[in-house]
């Protein structure tokens, strides 16, 4: 993540773990909307599709950097400024000491050495995450309720038993859905559980063929953006735009982030908000 020198170390540990790795694919992933802003750039402007691709990873960092203000949830609450503009430095200071050293020349290099870099990590971690059986996390997670089974049906690998060699051209991304049941277990040691993992899940952590994935990763980038969903016919309000997900989900509700940067907090329709969280409306606890 930091081969295109845009990344905060400090907003990727909070912004990944705490939206990606909890709330794989569902409408909370932060990782997620990206698709849908890549579905409206093929449809509206190719071009910025092939951009977006070519050095998303970059301008999205940047952005972040440069744009987000500090201790906000888009970057991290307990980030100061100077933090959140780390890299922000390390990029001018590459660029000062490139032109300081080769001139002009060093612009289509680093130019370049930044699209590669990005293309790369963007191509090997979408493919684990889009594909057309694991997009739906929500309904996944409606479906089941073992959180390593919703982890393995909401992301694909490669080469899960390969070890440091091989999957090293692959910034082993293939081992996704193993890392995303033990996040904190190096990579390098991933392919030594994951024998346990397919025991205990058998089925669900086949290796996939990478190219078919590719294919339908771009395909569905690809595709026409599916029209957003009508909101619940009732629902009973708990929260405000711009509540966190601990402050909502302590109340017993559903934090809704489907619409960017204004998330709202509520309980579901004919759930009841109780004491002790949410029942049917058939439950017979008091509401509050």
């Amino acid at each position: 993540m930091y081969l295109s020198l845009s990344n905060n170390p400090f907003r990727w540990m909070y912004v990944h773990l705490t939206s990606h790795h909890m709330q794989t694919n569902t409408a909370i992933d932060h990782d997620k909307r990206a698709v849908a802003d890549f579905q409206r750039w093929w449809r509206d402007n190719p071009l910025m599709w092939w951009v977006g691709t070519l050095v998303g990873v970059f301008l999205a960092g940047t952005r972040v950097t440069w744009l987000c203000a500090d201790h906000s949830t888009a970057t991290a609450p307990s980030m100061t400024l100077a933090e959140q503009l780390v890299p922000g430095v390390v990029s001018i200071a590459v660029l000062l000491l490139g032109l300081r050293c080769q001139g002009a020349r060093w612009l289509p290099r680093m130019l370049l050495t930044i699209g590669v870099a990005s293309l790369y990590a963007f191509v090997f971690f979408q493919v684990s995450h889009v594909q057309p059986e694991t997009l739906d996390g929500d309904g996944i997670r409606a479906a089941v309720d073992d959180w390593g089974e919703f982890q393995l049906r909401t992301t694909k690998g490669w080469g899960a038993t390969r070890g440091v060699l091989g999957c090293a051209p692959f910034l082993f991304l293939n081992l996704q859905p193993a890392h995303h049941l033990f996040p904190a277990l190096h990579h390098s040691k991933l392919h030594l559980v994951t024998p346990l993992i397919r025991q205990h899940y058998p089925g669900l952590m086949d290796d996939q063929p990478l190219l078919p994935m590719v294919a339908a990763m771009f395909r569905i980038f690809t595709a026409d953006p599916a029209p957003p969903a009508p909101p619940p016919a009732r629902r009973r309000e708990c929260g405000h735009a711009g509540i966190t997900v601990q402050a909502c989900e302590a109340r017993g509700c559903v934090f809704d982030a489907s619409v960017p940067h204004s998330p709202w907090c509520y309980s579901a329709p004919g759930a009841t908000r109780t004491r002790g969280g949410l029942v049917g409306a058939g439950g017979d606890a008091r509401e509050l």
